[in-house]
C-alpha cells in the first residue's frame, strides 16, 4: 500500500489492519480487512460533513476481542447535514462493522511511539 506519508499509528484487530493517516481534511483511520483484501476509510454513518474530523488513537480493546477504540471529533465550518456525532471515543467491532460510542476518555490506548513503530517508555523517579 501506498499512502505517500507514512502511517501517524498502525494497529492489528484479528484479520484487519487499521493505519491512521493524514488527509487534506483531518487524521482517518484506513482499515484493510485481509480476508476480502478490501480498504475503507472508518465512518460513521449519516454524519455531517465538518471541515475537519479526527479519527485519531487506533487501540485494540483490552477487555473485548475483535473490537477496535479510536477518537473521534469533528470542528470548522459545517460543510453538509447529517447526524452530528459526539466528540469522545467510540468502538468499532470488526466484524459486524457495528461503531458505537464508548466514552468521553478512554485511558487504554495511550502509548507513546516512534515514526518507526517502536514504543518509547520512561523509567526512573522523575519519569512522566
Amino acid at each position: 500500500m501506498h499512502f505517500g506519508t507514512p502511517p501517524l499509528d498502525t494497529v492489528i484487530v484479528d484479520h484487519h489492519v487499521f493505519f491512521q493517516v493524514e488527509t487534506n481534511t483531518g487524521e482517518r483511520i484506513l482499515d484493510f480487512d485481509f480476508d476480502s483484501g478490501t480498504r475503507q476509510l472508518v465512518d460513521l454513518t449519516g454524519a455531517s460533513k465538518w471541515e475537519h474530523r479526527l479519527f485519531k488513537n487506533p487501540h485494540a480493546a483490552q477487555d473485548t476481542e475483535n473490537v477496535l477504540h479510536f477518537e473521534y471529533r469533528a470542528f470548522g465550518e459545517r460543510l453538509g447535514d447529517g447526524k452530528d456525532y459526539a466528540r469522545g471515543y467510540y468502538s468499532l467491532d470488526v466484524h459486524t462493522g457495528a461503531i458505537a460510542w464508548l466514552t468521553n476518555r478512554d485511558n487504554e490506548g495511550f502509548a507513546y511511539k516512534s515514526s518507526n513503530g517502536r514504543y518509547i517508555w520512561f523509567d526512573g523517579p522523575d519519569a512522566r
